[in-house]
């Protein structure tokens, strides 16, 4: 089980706030869970130091 403060507004994600039953992990969910276990991405960071950061990244 993966939990994280607040939800996903996407139907199609695993983490959706409708309980909508979903069969597997969406690239919100993929992307959610790289962020998660990657040791790059630190405590603190802002939305725009994110999406710099994966910019020039393939998803």
């Amino acid at each position: 089980m993966v939990g994280f403060y607040g939800h996903v507004y996407d139907d199609t994600s695993i983490l959706n706030r409708n309980s909508v039953p979903v069969f597997g992990a969406s690239g919100v969910d993929t992307l959610a869970l790289k962020m998660l276990y990657n040791p790059e991405i630190t405590i603190g960071m802002s939305y725009l130091e994110l999406i710099d950061y994966y910019q020039d990244k393939e998803i």
